[in-house]
């Protein structure tokens, strides 16, 4: 069982469900690359192995988190999931007609609507009143670089 506890904001999150021993592992190498000084990494993990959990896991201690997708229902599955592997965590998503990002833990934004450079531009007019994202995961990062803005998306952080 892997629990990890932080606070960002004003918000006590704690990270409480078993992970398989790769995304232990995953979770290791992570650490170790952050560690080292780098800001930017590709975690690779195949199809129905838990990559949103595994993500998930690193959220308390990474801070303010960012967390990109390319499909709407992606987005609500994401927050369904952090909310049951995350408890304290407060999540906003910015999708369609929704921009719930004030003082959250953990956004999940659609790469489409943020493709709308005032859309983008009011993320990251945002972190200024709540804090700079600390980590941003794109899930099904090649679909972030077909978008629009995508690098510029990608780069918020």
């Amino acid at each position: 069982m892997t629990s990890t506890m932080a606070t960002t904001g004003t918000t006590a999150m704690k990270f409480d469900c078993p992970l398989r021993p790769f995304q232990v592992e995953a979770g290791k190498a992570w650490r170790g690359h952050v560690a080292a000084g780098r800001q930017r990494g590709l975690v690779s993990i195949p199809t129905g192995c838990g990559k949103t959990v595994y993500t998930l896991s690193l959220v308390p201690e990474s801070g303010r988190t960012l967390f990109l997708v390319h499909r709407d229902t992606l987005a609500t599955q994401t927050i369904r999931a952090a909310k049951r592997v995350i408890d304290g965590i407060e999540c906003g998503i910015v999708m369609a007609d929704r921009d719930d990002i004030e003082a959250r833990d953990l956004v999940v934004a659609s790469v489409p609507t943020l493709a709308r450079q005032p859309r983008l531009d009011r993320l990251i007019e945002s972190q200024a009143q709540y804090g700079k994202f600390r980590f941003v995961v794109a899930d099904e990062a090649h679909h972030a670089a077909q978008f629009p803005r995508g690098r510029q998306i990608v780069e918020v952080a």
